[in-house]
């Protein structure tokens, strides 16, 4: 059920322009308070994207020290994350050598503005490209942005003032999938489809499936080989550049050099990603059993204080239908979204991202109430099951899982 009409079709100019603002206002208001954008700092001293694009600028790969999840290859650190904030560091601080000279300076009106100023109006416009109304999409975004783990992740950072890169990885993610999905659901020019893959696995490697999705579509289209080749383009760069950094830092393609990531480090009995031989394990079996209670099952804790109700998670992490129950809804309106060949294709895709995190080492980070890998495919199932949210008979049910998301993650932010 895709829509494939201009999209002010039914809003008029003045009309959208209000929505937006009160989408905007309204995410900033509920989440401003915790997530506070206006103090957001990132410097080469704190995160390790900001360092490699410094690294860049001198003329080398390696960063000064090892601050940080860094890996420690023949006796150099370098950095494991996706390139697309190191790419964005590059071209903010080569403009700003270029004007002003040292020191390098990420001004935090520009870091929020390009981590999370797209985020609602890409969300809504997702929304309505996924067949709902103009005036139902801006509530599915806002749901998108305030009802799921998206808002303490975004919290982290302000929280940390440190521009953690997991939390910049997860935000800049949300853009490219959602980009995405505005083309797959929308028009299918299919080159937009694969520019949001490319933001979004540049950002989160899991992301790269999503090309499977994009390169189904595509050979389903009419014109079957323009719009292969319209979508394998930025793919393939995406995938270029990434094996290409690979090998100038660790030598092969396929060393993403994670696993030097615990180089040199001695991991207590205790550590989970000790395997067997007392080396460190990114990705195992043995991962599964854990993180699919955890992402799925283990509940929350509340607790009763004098300053009334508290909401935390019983252990490191918990499932992700208590703190966003309108994600259940998603999964079990199957009948709802498996005839639409887009949106079947999508939602299978999520299944070996799913897999990805169950076998993956982390986060090793607590996520009290909530699993932050949810962000790899959350907004996917929304926007599967987004039309039918607007029902007689769902609406009502969408409301209340909105106010119990946004009361959750309130609760949850006062932990």
């Amino acid at each position: 059920m895709s829509s494939h009409r201009p999209l002010l079709a039914d809003d008029g100019r003045l009309s959208l322009i209000i929505i937006l603002a009160l989408l905007y206002v309204s995410a900033l208001v509920t989440l401003g308070p915790t997530v506070q954008p206006s103090q957001w700092y990132v410097g080469p001293e704190n995160n390790q994207g900001a360092a490699e694009a410094r690294a860049w600028l001198d003329g080398r790969l390696d960063l000064p020290s090892r601050g940080g999840d860094v890996a420690l290859y023949n006796g150099r650190y370098y950095n494991i994350f996706p390139p697309l904030w190191t790419v964005i560091c590059f071209i903010v601080y080569g403009l700003n050598r270029l004007l002003f000279g040292e020191p390098l300076v990420f001004w935090p009106w520009l870091y929020a503005l390009i981590v999370a100023g797209p985020i609602p109006l890409l969300f809504y416009v997702a929304f309505r490209r996924s067949g709902t109304s103009c005036f139902w999409a801006p509530v599915l975004a806002f749901y998108a942005i305030a009802g799921t783990c998206l808002w303490p992740v975004a919290g982290m950072i302000a929280g940390t003032r440190t521009a953690w890169i997991y939390s910049i990885q997860h935000l800049l993610a949300q853009s490219g999938l959602a980009i995405m999905l505005i083309d797959l659901l929308g028009r299918r020019r299919f080159w937009l489809a694969g520019l949001g893959v490319l933001i979004a696995a540049w950002s989160r490697q899991p992301c790269f499936l999503y090309a499977l999705p994009v390169l189904w579509l595509a050979s389903r289209s009419p014109n079957r080989r323009g719009a292969l080749v319209r979508a394998a383009i930025p793919i393939a760069v995406a995938l270029a550049a990434s094996l290409g950094l690979n090998w100038a830092r660790f030598g092969s393609p396929l060393e993403s050099g994670y696993r030097y990531q615990f180089a040199g480090v001695e991991l207590s009995q205790d550590n989970p990603i000790r395997g067997p031989d007392g080396q460190a394990q990114p990705v195992a079996w043995r991962y599964v059993r854990q993180h699919a209670y955890e992402m799925f099952v283990a509940p929350p804790e509340i607790d009763w204080t004098h300053n009334g109700v508290v909401i935390t998670g019983r252990g490191p992490r918990t499932a992700l239908w208590y703190g966003s129950p309108l994600c259940l809804v998603a999964v079990l309106g199957i009948r709802r979204w498996w005839p639409d060949p887009a949106r079947r294709a999508l939602m299978l895709s999520t299944l070996p991202v799913i897999f990805v995190a169950l076998i993956w080492h982390g986060p090793i980070e607590g996520s009290p109430g909530y699993y932050r890998y949810v962000l790899d495919f959350g907004l996917i199932w929304l926007a599967a099951i987004a039309p039918w949210t607007a029902g007689p008979r769902c609406r009502w049910l969408t409301l209340a899982c909105l106010a119990w998301s946004v009361f959750y993650f309130y609760m949850l932010g006062r932990a």
